[in-house]
Formats: C-alpha cells, structure tokens, sequence
C-alpha cells in the first residue's frame, strides 16, 4: 500500500475512486473473504492465516493500481482524452472496481457489512450483476466505455474456448441453458463453473 500510494497517479485513483482495501481497516474496509479476524487470533495457524489474507488484499491492490495506471497510460498515449478528466477519471476508477469484484448499490452501501453475514460477497454479486447491466457501460466515460466492452468480450472469449478445449479433451459440457450445470466442466462427479460468478 505504501508503494501504491507512493505512486504519481495515486491521487488520480483516489479521484477516480478505486475501492482499495486494508486488512486494518473497519469491516466495510476489508476484501469480504475476510471480513472478520477472527481466524487471525489462533494460535499457531493464526499467523498463516494473517500472512494469506495480507497476500490476497496486497494482489488485489496491486491488481486495480496497475490496471487504472495502465489505462491511464493509454489515454495519455492516445491524446485524444484529458488524463485530469473528472467524469473519465471516475469511470476508469468504476471499471477498475468492479472488473475486480468490488461492486457497489448505492442504495444498500450503508448495509454492504450486514448483507455480508447471511450472503457471502455481496460485493462481489453486485459487480457481477453490474457488469452485466447495459446501463453500468452507459454511464462510463466513452474510453472507458470500450476498454470495458473489451474486457467483457475478452472474458466471454475465454470462457468460450476453455469450454470448447475441455470437451475436445473427453470433459463433459452441458450446453443446455436449463441444466443446473449449464456452461460447467463436468468430469466425473467434479463440476468446475470457470465463469467467475456470471455463470449463474
């Protein structure tokens, strides 16, 4: 975090404002796989888990950084956009956010933390479900607008071929929408959804 906020860009992305997460941050802070530290407290194992989480948290940090940078990068390359534009600033920021599971409804953000204890991730069901929601692209900075279209195209591609290569290699792969095991690997008794999320 030190090396992020160390960054030129860093006040951009705090402009734009990408959901970065803190293992010593409140509960609303924190990546929603670690909610509590609860786990950090055993002895023993406690240190491992603490080491695991502040490994996850530092990726997924490290992850949206680099990937606002980079987009940043490409519009200044492009020329074609103002790099301090608020409006494109927040859309890349927005993108960045959700792309990484890190989704928000505002009208329940104040609950995110609640809805966290009988629903795992609710974060991350609502990035799911925004980035499947032709008005989320809408609303986004036209740059940021076709870097996200591509990124999505990018994903279904990938799941596309992954499915394709697995039932060439003798993996079974139900392409019936209304199969419970609809664009699954499955093999033997072993279901794999490689959709991240959106398959459901």
């Amino acid at each position: 975090m030190a090396e992020i906020a160390a960054r030129p860009t860093y006040q951009q992305m705090v402009e734009g404002g990408v959901r970065f997460t803190d293992m010593g941050a409140q509960v609303a802070g924190r990546e929603e796989a670690f909610m509590s530290n609860l786990a950090e407290r055993f002895p023993v194992i406690g240190r491992a888990v603490a080491a695991s989480s502040r490994s996850y948290t530092g990726f997924l940090n490290v992850l949206r950084a680099d990937a606002f940078d980079y987009y940043l990068k490409m519009v200044e390359k492009g020329g074609k956009y103002e790099v301090d534009d608020p409006h494109l600033l927040k859309s890349l920021g927005e993108w960045v956010s959700t792309a990484t599971g890190r989704g928000t409804i505002k009208s329940l953000e104040d609950n995110m933390v609640a809805l966290n204890v009988g629903l795992f991730a609710p974060r991350l069901i609502a990035s799911r479900l925004q980035l499947l929601n032709p008005q989320f692209y809408y609303r986004l900075h036209p740059y940021a607008r076709r870097q996200a279209l591509r990124g999505m195209a990018q994903l279904l591609g990938g799941i596309s071929l992954t499915l394709w290569l697995a039932k060439l290699n003798g993996a079974e792969v139900v392409m019936d929408p209304r199969n419970s095991d609809f664009g699954k690997i499955k093999v033997g008794d072993t279901r794999v959804d490689i959709a991240g999320g959106f398959q459901q």
